[in-house]
């Protein structure tokens, strides 16, 4: 079940695409990665972190594949990222700083405007709110 905080920050139906890359679980691998978690009901470890849900490596090599144009890895930060926002309402501020870096590389990379025009601006509105708490 979504976390109440998301549902509330992230309520564009963009959000919920698996068809749209630039979507958090619009890739072939964010949509794996959903659908592991919605698998086991939805529940992620409470010390789970981007890193931890990494499929492999770790997130410098997901971030310097980015480099040599995979974007693979960028998506999976991606997804992490928003896996963590979705099942748990909260982010740390470092895993922030990897997702918003991933971000950013994945829409430079691919033009992805909907990364700036939607998700990051709803990001830092989500990441405002959570200081304030």
């Amino acid at each position: 079940m979504d976390h109440p905080r998301y549902v509330e920050h992230f309520a564009n139906s963009f959000y919920d695409s698996r068809h749209l890359d630039a979507a958090p679980f619009g890739s072939d691998v964010g949509a794996d990665m959903l659908q592991d978690v919605e698998h086991d009901d939805g529940v992620l470890p409470a010390s789970a972190t981007i890193a931890s849900l990494l499929p492999w490596g770790d997130v410098p090599s997901h971030l310097k594949g980015a480099e040599s144009g995979d974007r693979e890895g960028l998506h999976l930060i991606y997804a992490a990222g928003f896996l963590l926002l979705r099942f748990t309402g909260t982010i740390s501020v470092g895993d922030l700083v990897v997702l918003r870096s991933a971000l950013l590389r994945l829409a430079e990379a691919s033009g992805m405007e909907e990364i700036h025009s939607v998700v990051l601006k709803d990001l830092d509105a989500f990441a405002r709110e959570q200081r304030g708490h």
